[in-house]
């Protein structure tokens, strides 16, 4: 990333392996899902933070979800949806230091195994992205050529009070869950996000950085995001 702000992201645990939590994910014999009605009893998300680095002539894009979450009781296995990008580093802390880990993409769910017990608390779940322009509703879309060219993307779960499938995890049925939204994009662009306020604008070189908040919870919201050719 480009700027100075701190990065990370979202998803869920399990049991007992010991790999560094910043490793690829690998073939292993990874739990079930955790039923989500389950998961939402035993942790809750407090805010989500996600950063995306964005050039619309690109041939690809880098971003990063941070969760943190209160966890309420003792945890090793996690589970979430995946409807949009796949991650391509997930990482977990908690106040004892990093938490080692293993994870894989099984079908449209992204499982995670911890070497130890996560215990009742605070913990940050981090995913990194390094993502190719999406289609069909999935991932950042990319549409049109040259200066014309835009990106378009939903970023909340709900639209219209029915559900539809958000570009990054979104931690369901959680109505507390902010979001704050960074995004850096190369000079001659801007930056829309509906459902968020403007926070600031920062310029670093040739790159800009709009940071917007949502302006409710992540349920009575729908966030969504386009980067268009400055005026």
């Amino acid at each position: 990333m480009r700027s100075s702000w701190t990065t990370a992201a979202i998803l869920l645990l399990a049991a007992a392996y010991a790999q560094p939590a910043s490793s690829a994910p690998r073939a292993t014999t990874l739990a079930q899902p955790v039923d989500p009605a389950r998961l939402a009893q035993q942790m809750t998300p407090l805010s989500q933070q996600l950063e995306l680095e964005i050039d619309p002539l690109a041939d690809r894009w880098n971003g990063s979800l941070r969760t943190e979450l209160r966890v309420h009781q003792r945890l090793s296995r996690l589970s979430l949806a995946l409807t949009g990008p796949l991650p391509s580093r997930v990482e977990l802390s908690d106040p004892r230091g990093n938490v080692e880990l293993i994870w894989a993409v099984r079908g449209d769910r992204v499982l995670i195994e911890t070497h130890r017990e996560l215990r009742p608390g605070r913990a940050i779940l981090a995913i990194a992205f390094d993502g190719e322009w999406g289609a069909n509703g999935r991932g950042l879309q990319r549409e049109g050529t040259g200066r014309q060219t835009r990106v378009v993307a939903r970023l909340g779960p709900q639209q219209g009070g029915r559900e539809v499938a958000p570009v990054f995890p979104c931690w369901p049925g959680d109505p507390a869950t902010r979001w704050r939204l960074l995004v850096h994009t190369p000079a001659g662009w801007q930056v829309r996000a509906g459902g968020c306020a403007l926070e600031a604008r920062e310029t670093q070189g040739r790159w800009h950085t709009t940071a917007l908040k949502s302006q409710a919870p992540l349920r009575a919201s729908v966030l969504t995001l386009e980067v268009t050719p400055g005026r």
